[in-house]
């Protein structure tokens, strides 16, 4: 699942995903689905029609200046589709869940410019 937003270069993306499909071209079990995770009702049918036992989660809106300019695109993917994703995994049973944290959760520190040697406070 990806939404191929244009916070990267779009072409970037499209490339990565042909080179993943020539490369599962013959697993039955590579499916790509074109969704927002903040779409509920999309990711509720992605999870009824595949019924995943594993669900692995690298999704985020990147940029952590970014996020100062623009922090409603933070809390629709990083926030909602989180939680959605959280709900869609109890909902259907999934079994394992892995997730990575957004480079940009640093806590409330007030140290500029942002590092990942900060401590969350």
């Amino acid at each position: 699942i990806d939404n191929i937003n244009d916070y990267y270069d779009q072409n970037l993306k499209k490339d990565r995903l042909k080179n993943l499909n020539q490369i599962f071209k013959d697993d039955k079990k590579w499916i790509f689905e074109k969704i927002d995770l903040e779409d509920k009702s999309s990711l509720e049918f992605v999870f009824s029609k595949h019924k995943p036992n594993i669900v692995v989660n690298l999704a985020a809106q990147a940029g952590v200046r970014y996020s100062i300019e623009n922090p409603e695109s933070y809390i629709k993917s990083n926030i909602v589709g989180f939680f959605n994703l959280l709900e869609c995994c109890r909902n259907f049973n999934v079994e394992n869940l892995i997730y990575a944290s957004s480079s940009s959760v640093y806590g409330g520190t007030k140290q500029l410019p942002f590092s990942e040697d900060n401590f969350a406070n």
